[in-house]
């Protein structure tokens, strides 16, 4: 049950040697949990960690070898680390354990397990290996049976009652730091990958591109990509809601990765729009798979709502582009002009046709959409770095954007106001976890930290934003009674667009809530937004909240507390 890898080329250093005494008994393993729990800090790769974690394991104990095994489902088990003093391996990192009943004892009892190596021939490898006695040791991560260490050594009596003990209060304290480390493992894979369909999001995109368009250059080889934009997808969900929006998006995203060859990347980058790299290809040889994405969109009705879609695409190649950071921007502005075009179109990228367009209005169109693929980014990163305020970003601005409706904003200032509420809580990236997702009261001095968040979320908006959206982030936490932050700014110092955002924050915060406050109903939230007019709140959105209100608009935030508070 442990790997392979000699001491003296191991990667654990914590061991003095040299004729030194190592640390001994409860000291020695402290010192085993201390560097474990930095190198969990330093968030070291799993493979790194969880091998480091069996031979710390391993050299605190006196054993020959060690294992860490994570249980993936009701049978599976597979080996996420291993330490052996001997340099055979008896499995590889990664790979499931042959046996599947390996640890039937262990997940029906929840207990250790411990054996003599004999002559069965499930242990056979052991005993080549000079061991005479194996350990089994539960690892309970939040409750639930996560895996196991596996342990073995050359002395029969190696795993008596006291050293069992001994190991399974080891495993105890380890946990904490395994669950961190899973914990790592899932956010950073959740960071890259899109929560509504399941596909790459808009970060992995940009990250494959810039790699792919390397190696293109490098290689004199060719690489085409595509945008793709549902067509007046808004109606969709001011129609059937968001729920019922992103469940059909979802089926976007797998009828179009079933359409183009197997191996594709094909990302959702933001709101209704998906993009493919496709290298090898010229423009005009990816034009064929992207007109089946597109007809895959629109071969057939979307759920129960029966909602049929069509969708524009644009189309570009290094050859049109001419280098690498410029093909995304072409392709996108290919995407703009099908758009202009009537719709349901794919738009190959060609210079002459987009110089047709006025200079301001190439530009604007191009800076908006490459803003608003960056600003989903971050709205991305801040989801993901809390699941509990997962879509609180999007809600915000789908919140936002009606408030500025019903105030009577044009739909150019309303486009902003979105775009601002996208990322108006990105200073949060500032905070450290621990505060962040403490769900007690804080303390004045960690009140002080996230306070910082509106005028951090500002500064990294600098060059992203527009100077009055920026303002509006700073400013979205101010209160009339001049007590918010980060300015301390009184009602007629108050941007309108901040106030708007602090509003659907709020009323988005209230209708959800937070792992420190129930959810409550939007009616209430509304009464409360209300009583604290000239206080908290400004006079005008609340107007336009109970505006919305009465005339049914806002079902998405009027449930019944706890329906989905873990969606938030």
């Amino acid at each position: 049950m442990e790997g392979a890898g000699p001491k003296s080329t191991g990667e654990w250093s914590g061991i003095e040697r040299g004729g030194r005494e190592p640390e001994r008994g409860s000291a020695r393993i402290v010192a085993a949990l201390s560097r474990i729990a930095s190198a969990v800090a330093r968030q070291v790769p799993p493979p790194r960690l969880f091998a480091q974690v069996a031979q710390e394991v391993a050299h605190v104990h006196g054993v020959e070898g060690a294992a860490v095994f994570r249980f993936d489902g009701e049978r599976e088990v597979r080996v996420v680390g291993m330490w052996n003093e001997h340099p055979v391996a008896l499995f590889h990192t990664g790979e499931a354990v042959p046996d599947r009943d390996a640890f039937a004892e262990l997940r029906r009892t929840r207990g250790p397990v411990a054996g003599h190596v004999d002559g069965d021939p499930r242990t056979s490898s052991l005993w080549d290996l000079g061991r005479r006695s194996w350990l089994q040791v539960p690892i309970h991560v939040e409750g639930r049976l996560w895996g196991a260490l596996g342990l073995s050594s050359s002395r029969l009596d190696a795993f008596d009652d006291v050293a069992t003990s001994r190991h399974v209060e080891f495993a105890e304290l380890l946990s904490v730091a395994i669950g961190n480390a899973d914990a790592h493992d899932r956010l950073a894979r959740l960071a890259a990958t899109d929560p509504v369909t399941g596909l790459a999001n808009h970060r992995v995109f940009h990250a494959t591109l810039r790699e792919q368009a390397a190696e293109a250059a490098r290689h004199g080889r060719t690489l085409s990509v595509a945008v793709l934009d549902l067509d007046r997808f808004r109606d969709v969900n001011d129609l059937h809601g968001h729920l019922t929006g992103d469940a059909i998006l979802a089926q976007v995203g797998r009828r179009i990765e079933a359409a183009v060859e197997p191996g594709r990347l094909l990302a959702r980058i933001g709101g209704d729009e998906f993009a493919l790299v496709l290298p090898g290809l010229t423009r005009h040889e990816a034009r064929a798979e992207v007109e089946r994405a597109c007809a895959a969109v629109a071969r057939a009705p979307f759920g129960e709502a029966g909602c049929e879609l069509t969708a524009s695409a644009g189309l570009a190649d290094l050859d049109a582009a001419g280098h690498g950071e410029l093909l995304f921007a072409c392709a996108d502005g290919a995407l703009y002009w099908a758009k202009l075009n009537g719709r349901d179109l794919v738009c190959t990228f060609d210079a002459s046709i987009v110089s047709e367009l006025s200079p301001t209005d190439r530009a604007e169109t191009l800076l908006r959409r490459q803003t608003l693929a960056g600003i989903t980014a971050l709205a991305r990163a801040i989801d993901a770095k809390d699941p509990s305020t997962r879509q609180h970003s999007e809600r915000v601005a789908d919140l936002s954007e009606q408030l500025g409706r019903a105030c009577g904003w044009s739909e150019r200032r309303i486009r902003a106001l979105r775009e601002a509420a996208l990322v108006h809580d990105v200073g949060k990236i500032g905070v450290p976890d621990a505060i962040l997702l403490n769900g007690d009261r804080l303390t004045p001095e960690q009140q002080a930290v996230v306070r910082r968040h509106a005028a951090l979320g500002a500064d990294i908006l600098q060059d992203v934003l527009t100077d009055e959206q920026v303002a509006w982030v700073r400013a979205h936490h101010e209160r009339p009674d001049g007590d918010g932050y980060p300015d301390g700014l009184r009602a007629h110092e108050i941007p309108l667009g901040a106030a708007l955002l602090s509003v659907a924050d709020a009323i988005d915060v209230m209708t959800v809530g937070r792992v420190y406050s129930a959810p409550i109903p939007l009616a209430e939230a509304i009464a409360r937004v209300e009583r604290l007019v000239g206080e908290q709140f400004m006079a005008a959105p609340a107007i336009a909240l109970r505006t919305l209100h009465r005339a049914g608009a806002l079902e998405e935030w009027d449930r019944v507390p706890g329906d989905d508070a873990g969606s938030a």
